[in-house]
């Protein structure tokens, strides 16, 4: 997640993750102890299906107002079918 403001507006932008299709694996655990579930991808299976998200918003006396929320309407693998996953996200040296 990156934070940033410009002319006193605040914007946070962070990635949405959905894992809901991808397959659950089971772990051995220590002894007496229940194995552990984790979602994990197998080759050949989904993977988590990600999403940039961008919120901008106005901090008024503590108060948050004005939230805009710059959702894409299509994914990253929409934009870039190329593309596996996000390696990084962040703001340019001009805050744009």
């Amino acid at each position: 997640m990156f934070n940033l403001v410009i002319d006193g507006l605040y914007r946070i932008l962070y990635e949405e993750v959905n894992e809901s299709e991808v397959g659950l694996v089971n772990l051995l655990s220590l002894p007496g102890q229940d194995n552990e579930q984790y979602r994990f991808p197998i080759p050949g299976t989904p993977n988590a299906k990600s999403t940039l998200r961008l919120i901008q918003f106005d901090l008024v006396e503590g108060e948050i107002r004005d939230v805009v929320d710059y959702c894409p309407d299509y994914s990253i693998k929409d934009y870039f079918d190329w593309a596996e996953y996000i390696v990084r996200a962040g703001w340019t040296p001009d805050g744009r």
